[in-house]
């Protein structure tokens, strides 16, 4: 079976828990728990060791913010989208390290230290 199924629903996933985490916070007025804001990176995550095709999700994170929050309080809003960036810097790290071996057969053998 191909890793592009449950990468794609982890990628949703994420992307709506991210949506319903801003119309939260937009109701009540206040940031939400961390916990509730980490849940949208966690599944990042996974969908990354899934397939690292889905390295450049946050890009639609961003565009949700931009399109429920606007550009005038995006600036307060950041503090959301760091877990998704370090998310996306360390996958892509390894991503590129794991490319550079091109055709070899284990090119997507990441050795764990």
């Amino acid at each position: 079976a191909q890793p592009y199924t449950p990468a794609t629903l982890l990628v949703v996933l994420s992307l709506r828990s991210h949506a319903a985490l801003l119309r939260e916070e937009e109701k009540t007025g206040r940031a939400a728990r961390w916990t509730t804001a980490a849940a949208g990176p966690a599944l990042y995550l996974s969908a990354t060791l899934f397939k690292s095709v889905a390295v450049p999700a946050p890009a639609g994170v961003f565009a949700l913010d931009l399109i429920f929050v606007g550009g005038a309080r995006f600036g307060a809003r950041a503090r959301h989208l760091a877990g998704y960036a370090a998310v996306a810097a360390a996958m892509a790290r390894v991503t590129l390290a794991a490319n550079a071996l091109g055709h070899d057969p284990d090119a997507d053998v990441v050795a764990l230290p």
